[in-house]
């Protein structure tokens, strides 16, 4: 997984856990509206409002988690923007040389000026490489794939269906954590 979805899976899974402590805590107090042991006054009084606030807080905390896993895909999408715009001062002279000087790179030549791009955090010269692949109709292996700003902006609202289907129709449900590890592929004891 990646950055992104790391922090919205974390975003949506301690609010899983604080909306599941505040539904199990409302079905308690209906149990006990249920129960009939409860005088009528305060079964309107007392138990029924409790309820009604444990499940208002549940949806409360939905829904901030909602927003707060919106808000990381807007900060991420304003950051990916950014992605494919090439920045000379990254430009890294003797891994460009090898990209224009004429020789026919092979894949490993090409995927080592990758790998030293990534460790170093520059996204120019793997994009470069990537482009001189492409050109040169080198085929790179599927897990060192590069995403474009586009890419990675379909791959944003995506992830903001999920989050919007989860909240929805799973996040109070009693399969909430299960199924958020299903949506995102996590595997957790």
């Amino acid at each position: 997984m990646d950055e992104l979805v790391i922090k919205v899976y974390g975003i949506l899974k301690d609010a899983t856990e604080e909306v599941c402590e505040k539904n199990e805590a409302a079905a308690k107090v209906q149990r006990k509206i249920d129960s009939g042991a409860y005088a009528y006054d305060y079964v309107h009084s007392e138990l029924i409002p409790e309820r009604d606030h444990l499940k208002f807080e549940a949806r409360d905390k939905a829904g901030i988690a909602r927003e707060r896993a919106n808000e990381a895909i807007d900060e991420w999408q304003a950051k990916v923007k950014t992605l494919d715009i090439l920045n000379p001062d990254d430009v890294v002279e003797g891994d460009y040389r090898l990209l224009t000087c004429g020789l026919p790179l092979t894949a490993d030549d090409v995927l080592a000026i990758i790998d030293r791009g990534k460790a170093a955090g520059n996204r120019t010269m793997q994009q470069l490489c990537y482009r001189y692949a492409e050109t040169h109709d080198l085929e790179l292996p599927r897990d060192r794939s590069y995403r474009s700003a586009a890419q990675e902006a379909r791959k944003a609202d995506s992830l903001r269906e999920v989050i919007n289907i989860y909240v929805k129709n799973w996040m109070a449900a009693d399969e909430a954590a299960s199924m958020l590890q299903k949506l995102f592929g996590v595997t957790e004891n």
